[in-house]
C-alpha cells in the first residue's frame, strides 16, 4: 500500500511539473523611484511567474525544454498607494529544431498599463470574470506568444490562441481600462488579433510557418537548402504587396525580425 502511495505521488508529481507551456521570465524595473516599489519588486516577480507557470493555457503536456519562453519586462512609472501604472514588454522565442539557437517570435510593447496590487493577498485570475488588469494584459500577450509559436509549427495552428485572445478583450471591456478598445485603428490590442484571424491575416500566417519549418528548422539537414530557403522567403516578405504591408502585424513581424533578417542576409554577402 505504501508503495503504491509513492507511486502516485511521483507520477502525478511528474505530470504536474510538465503540464503547462510556458517558461516565465518576469523583469520589474522601478522608475518610479518609489522606495515601497523596490519592497514588493520581488514578490511581484515570483506571484506573475507563478500564475503565468501554472496556468494551462491550452492543455498541452510539454516537457521543460519544450515549453515556450516568454519574457515579460514590467517597468512601473507610478505609484500611489495600492495603485500602478508601468510599460509592459513581452518577447517570445522558440527553439530551433535540433539547434541551440532560439529565434525571436515577437516583442510587442503595451505602454500604459493601470493596475492595483497589494503584496500580501494572492493574484486572482477568472477568465470569465476579470477584475485584474495586470494578469489580463499578461494573459493576452501568453495567447498571442502561443499563437505565434503554433503557427511556426504548423499552418493555421495558432487559431485557437488567437481566438482566446480575441475573446479576451471583449471580457475585459469590464475593466474600464485603456489598451482594451475595440477598434481597427491604431496599434491596439484588438487591432492585431482581428488581422491575425482575417484573410490577409492568413497570408501572412501561411509565410510565417514556412519561413520557420521549411526554413529554420531545416538547417540541420541541409544548412545550404535551408538557407535558401530562409533567403528566399525573406524576399517574399519584403515584396509583399501594399495591403499586406498595410498590416499592423505586418509591422510587427518586420520590427521583431529585422535583426534576425539581417543576420542571414549579411551572412550570403
Amino acid at each position: 500500500m505504501r508503495l503504491l502511495v509513492i507511486l502516485f505521488v511521483f507520477f502525478t508529481t511528474t505530470i504536474g511539473s510538465i503540464a503547462q507551456e510556458i517558461r516565465p521570465t518576469v523583469v520589474i524595473s522601478n522608475r518610479s523611484n518609489s522606495n515601497y516599489v523596490s519592497t514588493i519588486q520581488n514578490r511581484l516577480k515570483l506571484d506573475l511567474e507563478r500564475f503565468i507557470s501554472q496556468k494551462k493555457w491550452g492543455g498541452q503536456i510539454r516537457v521543460e525544454n519544450a515549453k515556450l519562453d516568454v519574457r515579460y519586462y514590467l517597468s512601473i512609472l507610478e505609484q500611489k498607494d495600492e495603485q500602478f501604472r508601468a510599460v509592459l514588454m513581452v518577447e517570445a522565442f522558440r527553439p530551433v529544431y535540433n539547434t541551440t539557437y532560439k529565434t525571436l517570435l515577437f516583442k510587442l510593447i503595451e505602454t500604459d498599463i493601470t493596475f492595483n496590487y497589494q503584496a500580501n493577498r494572492p493574484l486572482i485570475y477568472n477568465e470569465n470574470q476579470l477584475t485584474s488588469n495586470l494578469l489580463t494584459n499578461f494573459a493576452f500577450f501568453t495567447y498571442l506568444a502561443l499563437g505565434y509559436e503554433g503557427d511556426s509549427f504548423e499552418l493555421y495552428g495558432g487559431s485557437s490562441f488567437y481566438q482566446n485572445a480575441n475573446d479576451l478583450i471583449a471580457r475585459a471591456q469590464t475593466l474600464g481600462a485603456k489598451g482594451w478598445e475595440m477598434r481597427r485603428s491604431g496599434t491596439t490590442k484588438y487591432r492585431l488579433t482581428y488581422e491575425m484571424l482575417s484573410p490577409n491575416g492568413k497570408i501572412l500566417r501561411q509565410w510565417w510557418y514556412q519561413f520557420h519549418r521549411m526554413g529554420l528548422d531545416k538547417q540541420y539537414e541541409s544548412n545550404i537548402e535551408s538557407k535558401s530557403m530562409i533567403n528566399e522567403m525573406i524576399s517574399v516578405f519584403f515584396g509583399m504587396n501594399k495591403s499586406l504591408k498595410n498590416l499592423l502585424v505586418y509591422r510587427r513581424i518586420n520590427e521583431s525580425k529585422k535583426i534576425e533578417f539581417e543576420g542571414f542576409i549579411s551572412s550570403d554577402e
